[in-house]
């Protein structure tokens, strides 16, 4: 169920926990382009995005009430965007699937204001504890 106004910490790993959300300037520009353009046509406010080369945890206000349809838009511009991207670079791998077909995402509706600034840290602090940050 989704509430109109509620805030969520959205989860979702890609195919085999392969590495395809790696940064590089085209994978950046992707997905900064994939939220931003999804935020706005479903009304969606971030608070925190973290990008992991397997998987993105993303804290949101769901202003309109519409999580699923900006989750399954936004899933569906990264991976077309992404998957043409790897196609072109890597013409001889065979690559169907971004996406972790075992489930859809993961959204956890946070009910107060503790679990809001919980959950606001933890995608901040996870690239430091996976040691994704160099000093």
């Amino acid at each position: 169920m989704v509430i109109p106004g509620g805030t969520y910490l959205v989860t979702r790993s890609t195919v085999m926990s392969v590495f395809l959300l790696t940064p590089n300037e085209t994978v950046n520009q992707i997905v900064e382009y994939c939220l931003a353009w999804c935020a706005k046509k479903y009304g969606i406010v971030f608070h925190a995005v973290s990008v992991e080369c397997t998987h993105v945890h993303i804290e949101l206000t769901d202003v309109l009430g519409r999580l699923s349809d900006f989750v399954q838009e936004l899933n569906r511009c990264v991976a077309r965007c992404l998957l043409e991207y790897y196609r072109e670079r890597f013409p001889e791998c065979r690559l169907d699937a971004l996406w972790s077909p075992a489930e859809s995402f993961n959204a956890t509706l946070l009910v107060n204001e503790h679990a809001i600034l919980d959950k606001l840290v933890y995608p901040l602090t996870n690239p430091v504890k996976d040691g994704l940050v160099c000093d």
